[in-house]
């Protein structure tokens, strides 16, 4: 790996060395005296061999000597030296960077990183030194402060030293602390613009990062996360992660599909070994998701699929790992768009025809067809949302495409089961009016006013909406003061940065809520008894037992979506006011503050349902809520509800 060097101009084709080189590089004698001023803190030989460092000739030179390299090297980054460096940096702290031991040290490593050592044989035996100099630079803040070709050369240095059994060792085992030496390369190299790595340097990060993360998750001891660790360093930084993550991703396996675009690289699926492990994390997933991960997944499945990979290898669990993910990851309307927009849809109706495009006899496996089957059942929920149609409708159109170009095999006499639920979601999008009302979406003032023409909304909680500036000040004065604070306390809690739900996707969605409930209560076996008691008769939902006995419903089922629309008044005056996961517990819900500091949750609710309708306060994903609420209860071993009733004062 050659160094990027920084001071280098291009004109007229050639390259001009900087204006302090002569031309003329020292003997191994000269360069062997230079080095052990260096080490004696000698700054003029210090500054010297900084400057031979940026010439154009030094790599080659390097090469031709060796052995003095390697012996003033060793020297320098002695254990001894390692010492005086850490009692260094505990005095100076983030200006140690200009240390004469640091300025020495850093020349040393990136000599090892450019070729000076026969890499892998010398450096094995160099490696723990080498991870224990790289982690402390990385603590004392020293890495900022130096230039990118260095830091690209220490990541590389880093991941080749540490991806050996000995550098491995000593992360995972006698210096936890050298976690955070991989994280915070990667917050210095990656926070501000993208950098080139060389394909080497980008193959070893890989290595380390899955190597790294496997070791610590196949510890029997390592069931919390410690305070010193991979994980609680690379949480630390989550967005950096992803963004590191998402680089090394996009160029492994390409961001364009095509003759032209290159092909998914040999050694790019390592990489998918990572995707479970950082997914298990939230915050780093929840960047991920956000800086388009689910719709570079569906590019890789579709540049999997047209073939477009260096050689044959395990393309079907490459494809199952791939499928799990945006199972699991597709949890908003958004991501859903994101797929769709990425032909997920004919990615998978082409998968069986896959051994046209892959010299492969394998037949698509039973787990793969099982993912496939499970992505296809989900896009069949998700024909239920209106702003969606529209990506739906041209994942049709590229469907047809590909039937009459022969890259889809359609019998219409044996079509498969995902060839059965691709019609459903076909037919479903052809419905015009799947859910009768969907686009009536009354103003929140709606006790005074039944309007359906919205022409605003409220500028703080972006969930009431009004037709008029007259009953937008009714409705504060009315309810709404009391009820804005809390909706924006629920969304910073919940969901931060993600936006809710499109207005018409909102009203789609509590309508088909609204189904399910009411479908749920015309079985004698599809509730708990104790929900049950209160749910008897339909007629509750216009009978006057509603304004005797208001109830709140929690429902806490486990999810990974953290989308929030709070709140919406359905048909027979239903109020449902959604959580995220995370208000686990009528505790967690009385201690939560609203967003002027004054008030609970719980109190706001009461204070919403008094004297008035049920108010169902559901925390968990979305798609819960579509699914028949008397098979949820009934089926899920974790859903758990609690109803608490209390008679109007």
């Amino acid at each position: 790996m050659q160094m990027q060097h920084q001071t280098f101009h291009i004109k007229q084709g050639m390259f001009i060395p900087p204006a302090h080189w002569d031309g003329k590089l020292p003997s191994s004698a000269t360069f062997r005296r230079l080095m052990q001023k260096s080490i004696d803190d000698d700054l003029n030989s210090i500054h010297a061999l900084e400057k031979l460092v940026e010439t154009y000739a030094w790599s080659g030179w390097m090469n031709q000597n060796t052995d003095e390299v390697k012996t003033v090297v060793l020297d320098a980054l002695s254990s001894s030296r390692l010492s005086d460096a850490q009692s260094v940096a505990l005095r100076l702290g983030e200006d140690s960077w200009n240390a004469p031991i640091f300025r020495v040290c850093l020349l040393c490593l990136r000599l090892c990183a450019t070729g000076a050592f026969k890499i892998p044989s010398t450096l094995r035996k160099l490696g723990g030194q080498v991870v224990r100099w790289i982690t402390l630079l990385c603590r004392t803040r020293i890495i900022s402060q130096i230039d990118q070709g260095a830091k690209e050369d220490l990541i590389a240095l880093f991941a080749i030293v540490s991806a050996q059994q000995d550098g491995l060792a000593i992360i995972t085992e006698n210096d936890p602390l050298a976690f955070h030496a991989f994280p915070s390369l990667m917050v210095t190299t990656f926070s501000h613009q993208v950098h080139k790595f060389t394909e080497q340097a980008y193959l070893y990060a890989y290595n380390l990062l899955s190597s790294i993360l496997q070791a610590y998750y196949l510890k029997p001891s390592r069931v919390v996360i410690e305070d010193e660790s991979v994980v609680a360093a690379m949480l630390a930084h989550p967005k950096e992660t992803a963004d590191f993550f998402m680089h090394t991703w996009r160029w492994a396996f390409g961001v364009l599909v095509g003759p032209g675009t290159g092909s998914v690289r040999r050694h790019a699926f390592f990489q998918l070994q990572c995707v479970p492990l950082l997914t298990s994390l939230p915050d780093i997933r929840r960047h991920l998701v956000e800086c388009g991960f689910i719709a570079s997944m569906c590019i890789t499945a579709r540049k999997i699929v047209r073939g477009e990979v260096e050689g044959p290898s395990n393309v079907f669990t490459i494809l199952s790992i791939i499928l799990n993910f945006l199972v699991n990851q597709v949890n908003r309307p958004k991501h859903m768009r994101e797929a769709l927009d990425a032909h997920i849809i004919s990615t998978i109706l082409r998968i069986p025809d896959m051994s046209s495009s892959i010299a492969t006899d394998i037949h698509m496996s039973v787990p793969l067809e099982k993912s496939c089957f499970g992505f296809m059942t989900k896009c069949m929920t998700y024909t239920l949302f209106p702003t969606l149609r529209s990506s739906f409708k041209r994942s049709i159109v590229r469907v047809d495409e590909l039937v009459d170009r022969g890259a889809i095999t359609w019998r219409a006499d044996n079509c498969s089961r995902i060839q059965r639920m691709y019609l459903r979601c076909m037919m479903a999008v052809s419905e015009p009016n799947r859910y009768d009302g969907w686009n009536k979406i009354p103003c929140s003032n709606s006790k005074s006013c039944k309007s359906t023409t919205i022409i605003g909304e409220c500028a703080r909680c972006e969930v009431a909406k009004y037709c008029s500036v007259a009953c937008q000040k009714s409705h504060w004065k009315t309810s709404h003061k009391t009820t804005c604070g809390i909706i924006q306390a629920l969304k910073k809690s919940s969901c931060g940065d993600l936006a809710p739900l499109d207005l018409f996707d909102n009203v789609a969605l509590h309508f088909a809520c609204k189904r399910a409930i009411l479908s749920s209560m015309e079985s004698d076996t599809s509730l708990k008894p104790r929900l049950r008691s209160l749910f008897d008769s339909r007629d509750m939902f216009t009978g006057p037992s509603v304004r005797d006995t208001p109830t709140v419903l929690i429902n806490l089922w486990p999810s990974g979506s953290q989308m929030l629309s709070v709140p919406v008044e359905c048909e027979h005056d239903i109020s449902i006011v959604r959580c995220s996961a995370l208000l686990a517990s009528l505790d967690n819900i009385r201690n939560m503050k609203s967003g002027d500091g004054e008030g609970s949750v719980l109190e706001t609710v009461e204070a919403l349902r008094a004297g008035g309708p049920p108010v169902a306060l559901m925390a968990g994903d979305w798609m819960g809520m579509i699914t028949p609420l008397g098979q949820l209860l009934s089926d899920s071993p974790s859903f758990e509800v609690e109803i608490r009733a209390r008679p109007v004062d």
